[in-house]
C-alpha cells in the first residue's frame, strides 16, 4: 500500500495529489512540501499499486479513483 494525501475543494472535487514519502527513504533526500489554498480539505489515504501516480495518463480518470477511496463523512 503507498500512503497518500489528496486534497478536495468545497465541493469535493480533487485538486491535488501527493504521494508520501517512504518510511524507509534516506534523510538526505529532497523533500518538498505544498499548500492549498483555504477551504481546501486534506484526505490521507492508502492506495494499491493500481493508482499509481507514475502511470498517470488520464488526469481526470486518476482523480476519480481517487475520490472513491476518500471516506464519506457522516452526517
Amino acid at each position: 500500500m503507498t500512503r497518500m494525501t489528496v486534497a478536495t475543494d468545497e465541493h469535493g472535487n480533487v485538486i491535488g495529489a501527493i504521494q508520501s514519502l517512504d518510511s524507509g527513504a534516506k534523510g538526505e533526500e529532497v523533500k518538498a512540501s505544498v499548500s492549498f489554498a483555504p477551504g481546501a480539505r486534506l484526505h490521507e489515504i492508502d492506495v494499491g499499486p493500481e493508482v499509481d501516480m507514475t502511470k498517470v495518463k488520464d488526469v481526470a480518470k486518476f482523480h476519480e479513483a481517487l475520490s472513491r477511496r476518500i471516506p464519506v463523512p457522516a452526517e
